[in-house]
């Protein structure tokens, strides 16, 4: 029988310390900059390419918001992110912080829809 964890990277490297493991990979596409546990391979290392199952948080507001608060608000964000300490904060969770732009931020959720719509298609899954 073949099992599957998915975890964060600071409860997998754990694991990685305390337990036997046949077989674990890093779920990025390419090798990311902050690495917890270097010697475990990404996906596509272990011999799967195309394999991309990052994920990724964002701060949304409603509806309505004016724009300078918005603008406000992200560029307030963006100086935080950038601070060493907060970077290394996030580095020490395994994450790699970042910020960006509204524009960058719905083109990234458009990109996933269809990537994610295409794969659902491709495995015949749908919503009831």
């Amino acid at each position: 029988m073949k099992h599957a964890l998915t975890a964060a990277f600071t409860v997998a490297a754990a694991l990685f310390a305390s337990a036997p493991l046949a077989s674990a990979q890093q779920a990025y596409p390419e090798r990311p900059i902050t690495v917890i546990v270097p010697e475990v391979p990404t996906v596509a290392e272990a011999g799967y390419p195309g394999y991309d199952a990052v994920g990724w948080g964002a701060i949304f507001v409603p509806n309505g918001i004016p724009q300078p608060i918005i603008d406000k608000l992200a560029a307030t964000i963006a100086k935080v992110v950038a601070r060493p300490e907060v970077k290394k904060q996030f580095e020490e969770q395994g994450t790699e912080p970042a910020a960006s732009s509204q524009a960058e931020m719905a083109k990234i959720l458009k990109d996933e829809y269809v990537r994610l719509g295409t794969l659902a298609k491709s495995l015949g899954l749908s919503v009831n």
